[in-house]
């Protein structure tokens, strides 16, 4: 279950106001006579964000391991009729595919159809008649599908939704789809680095089963936020945008400052 939002705010002005309890950081930064340095700050430019426990533990924030796993392949792309069926022959329909797609297919193998803005309509079964490179632009792979609609009811230029499956295949490096991040550029995940949590901006693959695989960013061993990394970054936007979470240390009264 996601933190709410309210939480997380209450959370970080409880922190930011020290809940008016003094710690022994807080004791020995008076006792210095220095008590101008933040003691429990949340995030730390070029760290990242330390959490105390019990924020972590009301954040729901759980760590794991970097896997590999295995990923069904499955390839969903747009289809247009350009030929109606008719009870001498099939129907016949394109899509364009990226090299990566087109790789994991085979001609001759099943494809399922249904209409694109209608999920409730019949699902259609068809094949992949043939895989054309040569005509496509932009280094794309045209698909070529046929199915049988011997009545006609589906028309020339009719847009339907077209899935292939492919073989199963391992990831490398894989993380729970709780992880991920979705930031305004590219996606990242949390990194466990010692005692703090890094934004780690990562490129994706495969999603399958609330599981994503990552392409870049990441390694083998690497220990990442499985939960708890939507409110890790909202402390760090609140620290970007509007100064550094921290619980500060009041000045001493008598201070020559003062």
């Amino acid at each position: 279950m996601k933190t709410p939002y309210w939480f997380i705010l209450v959370a970080l002005a409880m922190t930011l106001t020290g809940c008016g309890q003094k710690d022994a950081t807080h004791a020995e930064a008076e006792a210095d006579g220095d008590n101008d340095q933040p003691v429990l700050q949340l995030f730390e430019k070029g760290k990242g964000i330390r959490l105390p426990d019990a924020m972590a533990k009301a954040f729901g924030v759980e760590s794991m391991e970097v896997t590999g796993r295995i990923f069904p392949q499955r390839v969903e792309v747009a289809a247009t009729i350009y030929r109606p069926g008719s009870a001498a022959g099939p129907a016949r329909a394109t899509a364009l595919l990226n090299a990566a797609e087109a790789a994991a297919l085979t001609v001759g193998q099943p494809v399922t159809l249904q209409l694109a803005n209608d999920i409730r309509s019949n699902v259609l079964s068809g094949r992949l008649a043939k895989l054309e490179s040569q005509a496509a632009a932009f280094g794309q792979v045209e698909a070529l599908i046929e199915f049988s609609d011997p009545e006609g009811q589906h028309r020339a230029g009719a847009s339907l939704m077209a899935s292939f499956a492919g073989p199963e295949r391992k990831a490398e490096h894989a993380v729970p789809a709780s992880a991920v991040v979705q930031g305004a550029d590219t996606p990242f995940v949390y990194s466990v680095n010692g005692a703090h949590f890094v934004r780690t901006p990562i490129k994706v693959g495969t999603r399958s089963e609330g599981w994503v695989e990552v392409t870049e960013g990441l390694y083998t061993g690497d220990v990442v936020v499985a939960r708890g990394g939507d409110e890790m970054w909202m402390i760090e936007l609140c620290a970007l945008k509007g100064g550094t979470p921290c619980c500060p240390v009041g000045k001493k009264p008598g201070r020559a400052d003062d």
